[in-house]
């Protein structure tokens, strides 16, 4: 998954945010860095490229992975699943 189409799923993300009273008070869109934050808990989601090696070290609380068939292997999922204990990652 390249940048453009992981910018796809962060747009209908910050859409849905923009849509409810309830998100838009809480999480602030940042649309030029494509991240929504929640600054109350330092939460934020962000779009990353599928570079592997680029997206080590990271202590993610969730992941949302899109386009996993187009993957040519097992490399970026790892790298997004460094913790054992995020759901769904199996190390």
């Amino acid at each position: 998954m390249d940048k453009p189409q992981a910018h796809k799923v962060f747009e209908v993300t910050a859409r849905m945010v923009k849509l409810s009273p309830v998100l838009s008070r809480r999480l602030r869109v940042i649309e030029h860095q494509a991240c929504i934050v929640d600054e109350k808990t330092g939460s934020y989601y962000e779009v990353v490229a599928a570079d592997s090696m680029g997206n080590l070290g990271h202590n993610p609380s969730a992941v949302i992975f899109d386009e996993v068939l187009n993957q040519p292997n097992g490399d970026l999922w790892s790298a997004r699943c460094v913790p054992a204990w995020v759901p769904g990652c199996n190390r």
